[in-house]
């Protein structure tokens, strides 16, 4: 027997059940814990983590059952997750009309005794169940039933936890791309300033050899040097901040000696009747 789900609350359970990243994911020791203690409390064969998909209900932790997941048209969780009450409890699936004909009685695991109790999110939806099996006739205690629920809300809140987990990773996974990506545009923006600040600076002290200066001038002039001065500590202080191992594997500047050395000829402030002549076979390098 099929459950029949309102189409709009069925979609928003859906994408709820998917933010948490869990479906299909491996076999967790906290999670069986929870399963195997469920069936030695209650006493039954089976018990399962059970998460209802569109199609499928899977399994995050079966104690006693092989199965990884089974179709949702036979699945008794999807019953359990439509059911308004805090549990939902077949005691014989074989004189049940919704299970008599279901291939998981009349076949293997050959459920007869179903609870399940639903695994509600922070945002109210029911994402599936965790349940207990046998394949006979059972009825639980209150105090059973009581142990089931505080062990639903455990394992709602282990998958909270795991939702937060991801969430966060994803979150330190951005700041690290962020990071990288400030790490190379400092790396560029010093270097493209560097050269300008070595012209700037040539240019200052040429003016400043030049005598019959007056006082003022000199004054504005050694004010801007001191002010260079400070801009390139700057400046080599954005280098080292930027020279970081990653960034060191990850970029590979090429270096054309060509442009390279007509611009440390125009940086270099040369007295008169001196110049510079640089000779080399290499037309670029790789840093």
């Amino acid at each position: 027997m099929k459950v029949k789900a309102d189409a709009r609350r069925e979609e928003d359970r859906l994408k709820d059940l998917l933010s948490y990243k869990i479906l299909d994911t491996d076999d967790e020791k906290d999670f069986d814990d929870l399963t195997k203690l469920a069936s030695q409390i209650c006493g039954t064969n089976i018990s399962l983590i059970s998460l209802v998909d569109k199609k499928r209900q899977w399994f995050k932790s079966s104690h006693g059952l092989d199965s990884k997941e089974t179709p949702r048209e036979h699945s008794f969780c999807a019953h359990a997750i439509e059911n308004h009450e805090d549990i939902f409890i077949v005691h014989d699936a074989r004189s049940d009309e919704r299970f008599f004909a279901n291939p998981l009685v009349t076949d293997e695991p050959n459920i007869v005794f179903y609870a399940g109790v639903p695994l509600v999110s922070s945002d109210g939806h029911a994402l599936g169940t965790l349940c207990v099996i046998d394949t006979k006739p059972k009825k639980l205690s209150n105090e059973q039933l009581d142990a089931l629920r505080a062990l639903s809300k455990h394992a709602m809140n282990m998958m909270e936890l795991h939702k937060r987990n991801n969430q966060l990773n994803h979150a330190l996974l951005l700041l690290k791309n962020k990071n990288k990506d400030i790490e190379r545009f400092a790396s560029v923006a010093a270097h493209d300033l560097k050269l300008p600040l070595t012209t700037i600076k040539g240019y200052i002290e040429l003016v400043l050899s030049i005598n019959g200066m007056d006082t003022m001038s000199r004054a504005l002039l050694e004010k801007a040097g001191i002010a260079s001065d400070r801009l390139a500590q700057l400046i080599d202080d954005l280098l080292t901040f930027a020279k970081t191992e990653d960034i060191e594997k990850e970029q590979v500047e090429i270096i054309d000696l060509k442009t390279y050395f007509h611009e440390l000829q125009e940086a270099i402030v040369l007295e008169n009747q001196c110049s510079i002549e640089i000779t080399t076979k290499l037309e670029q390098v790789t840093t």
